[in-house]
């Protein structure tokens, strides 16, 4: 009854119930060694899954200890799993086998899946997350015949989780896929959260940050119903880490935090895992642009990472570490870490992976014009591609091959290249960096065809290019690619003289970024858009005068942006604002009646410029541009902010950049919406068509709080 009690409690996730009910009976006299057995394997999948590793060891030690004492006590037992290592040597039959069993009493036959599970666990798993897959298929039959699914799915997981590791997607999704069913059948609350736990890395392997979000947060809500502080942790770092993946390190911030948060409370006992929360503190310093940051947190958990030798981990550092110096342009650094990398990734067999750390460093050798070391790189990755014959492995390959032909100066290389680009992406991609490679390789050399050639026609394909490089971007949720894509897409709006065209992407990107918290990005296109504004005249010139695409393409720096986004990450880490100089804040109404007006600088008020302003102002108003949000605009030497607000035309007037007045602007028309003030001014000017003092003088603390006074914000 206890053992029974005992795996119901594990099944219901009550794991620290299940461990206080097997180690107050540890002294029991059990009425059989198998019972014990089974007493001790079933502490240890408690702590396991109450992710007490720190106790795995000890327990695990005595767990072989019984099983050996077992089958040395009891001949029958000892026989039948002799006859079972016959099986697997195809020296005696699944038949000859159950007529064996047979012979056993009904106790005995009932622990045949906990005797398996013992005594072949450690053989189907080998040390380099290899599966001995002929052997579980030879065993399947007999779990699942002795009612021993409760040991078999844990088996089946596994399994998910050694491809996982590998990099085999479709298989890691079969067997998932397998243990779901068991796990539902059992109806164990921890076994469907770890199918989402699975599903969430699964997907995060694929790059589908929005699948791989969805599943970890469902992890995290059966989490948080089972009440464990380790697994709401682990789902806490689960939803962190493909936040942080997708570009979205307000969220990827808000669960990291609270995984320390977690990690302080008394329950909290998982501390060797703690050290892999550096994969979303790395991963959101550098989407922010600090690559220094991050570079130096990947450098502190590297040695950590070498004591246990924990593979996996140590090989997504070393890339990631190859990413951060080839960022800085430090390209010797960044082929030193791409190689061992590369080393670490094969020892185990993930060849996807070390196909891509071949990709990688091909790339750096091209860089440093070092054909003949690239080419020697390129040969290793044929010789895998031809031996392990995998879809990724393949697709890695052709795009190789693509950025040599794209190197050579002919065109009948670049138009080979072209073609192998086009024929990647028109595949089922199952490596998401090769999809997203593929597309920008491609706008590359179209960009270059359109330079060469003269011909703006070629513009509208690039544009579909990038649309779709876009829609695979929003369906995966990958924020930052999908930032960047609009911006290069404004750009290439500019090329076509569309100049509001190319404003509002770049609104929308900032929007985005600002949305994401990735401040330096949304400071870069704040800035970009100002530049835009500032050389209006510029662009109508080009207008009138219709110069030459080889001069919009120097004048947008389109190539350069381009550039920068197949090195992976724009540049934007010394990107910073400066605070603007104030010069005017006017409240109107829709007649154009200044209801409120205040003058912040030190240069002599000139009554016929603000007259001017407030004319444009108006005219903005009257086409209602800016009801829905703020509007920016230039005049002369300013920049003005302008939102109408319940038919109350609200504008500031600065010098300088407008990243952080539109960040004040935000301020103050939430703190006026959330005043009474608003109410009072339109209550007053609707009798008296002006304000009263002491509502002046309340405007006026408001805006000199909201907007003059603040002078920074923090990332």
């Amino acid at each position: 009854m206890i053992l029974k009690k005992a795996k119901k409690l594990i099944l219901e996730g009550l794991f620290y119930d299940a461990i206080d009910l097997l180690e107050k009976n540890e002294v029991r006299h059990y009425d059989n060694k198998l019972a014990l057995l089974e007493s001790v394997t079933l502490l240890l999948f408690a702590h396991r899954r109450a992710r007490n590793y720190d106790k795995l060891h000890d327990i695990s030690q005595k767990t072989q200890q019984v099983f050996n004492e077992l089958i040395s006590e009891n001949g029958n037992i000892h026989a039948i799993l002799e006859k079972f290592d016959k099986l697997i040597e195809g020296k005696e039959t699944k038949e000859e086998l159950l007529n064996a069993i047979d012979s056993l009493s009904d106790t005995k036959k009932s622990k045949i899946p906990l005797l398996l599970y013992i005594k072949f666990r450690s053989i189907i798993f080998g040390s380099n997350y290899d599966v001995n897959m002929s052997l579980v298929e030879k065993l399947s039959y007999f779990f699942l015949e002795f009612q021993g699914q409760f040991y078999y799915v844990d088996i089946l997981l596994f399994i998910a989780w050694n491809f996982l590791y590998k990099t085999n997607n479709s298989l890691a999704f079969k067997y998932v896929e397998q243990s779901f069913q068991l796990f539902r059948e059992l109806d164990d609350k921890l076994g469907i959260a770890f199918v989402h736990a699975t599903k969430g890395s699964i997907y995060g392997n694929m790059g589908n940050c929005k699948k791989a979000i969805n599943h970890s947060l469902e992890y995290l809500q059966k989490a948080e119903e089972l009440g464990v502080v380790n697994i709401i942790w682990h789902a806490c770092f689960a939803v962190a880490l493909y936040y942080a993946m997708s570009g979205d390190t307000n969220y990827a911030s808000k669960f990291n935090d609270r995984c320390v948060r977690l990690e302080e409370h008394p329950s909290f006992t998982d501390h060797s895992t703690t050290h892999i929360r550096m994969l979303v503190e790395s991963r959101i310093s550098w989407v922010k642009g600090d690559i220094d940051k991050a570079l130096k947190i990947q450098l502190q958990k590297l040695e950590v990472l070498r004591k246990p030798y924990d593979k996996y981990s140590l090989a997504i550092v070393l890339s990631l570490l190859g990413d951060s110096y080839y960022q800085k342009g430090n390209l010797t650094k960044a082929y030193t870490y791409y190689k061992e990398s590369l080393e670490v990734r094969d020892s185990y067999g993930a060849y996807s992976q070390v196909a891509e750390n071949y990709l990688q460093i091909i790339i750096v050798n091209l860089d440093l014009n070092q054909q003949e070391k690239a080419t020697e790189y390129y040969e290793q990755l044929k010789e895998l591609k031809e031996s392990v014959d995998e879809a990724a492995v393949n697709q890695i390959y052709s795009l190789s091959t693509a950025l040599f032909l794209r190197s050579y100066i002919d065109k009948e290389s670049k138009k080979k290249a072209k073609q192998i680009l086009i024929d990647l992406i028109g595949q089922e991609i199952t490596y998401y960096q090769t999809t997203e490679r593929a597309y920008l390789y491609l706008c590359d050399i179209l960009l270059e065809e359109i330079k060469t050639s003269n011909d703006l026609q070629l513009l509208e394909e690039l544009r579909e290019y990038t649309k779709r490089l876009a829609i695979t971007a929003t369906m995966r949720d990958s924020h930052l690619l999908l930032i960047e894509l609009y911006f290069l897409q404004s750009k290439m709006f500019l090329l076509e003289l569309k100049v509001e065209e190319a404003l509002e992407l770049l609104e929308l990107a900032q929007e985005m970024a600002r949305g994401k918290g990735l401040m330096r990005l949304e400071i870069l296109l704040s800035n970009e858009y100002d530049t835009l504004l500032y050389h209006l005249d510029v662009w109508e010139d080009f207008t009138k005068h219709l110069h030459t695409l080889e001069e919009r393409l120097e004048y947008t720096h389109i190539e350069t942006l381009l550039n920068n986004m197949i090195r992976k990450w724009v540049n934007y880490a010394d990107i910073h604002y400066d605070s603007e100089s104030p010069y005017f804040f006017i409240m109107s109404n829709n007649e154009g009646t200044v209801l409120y007006s205040d003058s912040y600088s030190s240069l002599p008020f000139d009554p016929e410029k603000v007259s001017q302003i407030q004319r444009k102002v108006q005219h903005i108003c009257d086409e209602k541009k800016a009801e829905e949000k703020i509007t920016r605009f230039c005049f002369q030497e300013y920049l003005c902010l302008l939102k109408t607000e319940q038919n109350l035309n609200i504008c500031y007037v600065f010098m300088g950049n407008s990243y952080l007045p539109l960040k004040k602007m935000i301020n103050l028309l939430s703190d006026l919406n959330n005043s009474e003030i608003l109410t009072k001014i339109i209550t007053e000017t609707e009798k008296n068509k002006n304000l009263l003092l002491q509502t002046r003088i309340e405007v006026s603390k408001l805006v000199d709080c909201s907007l003059i006074s603040q002078d920074t914000i923090n990332d």
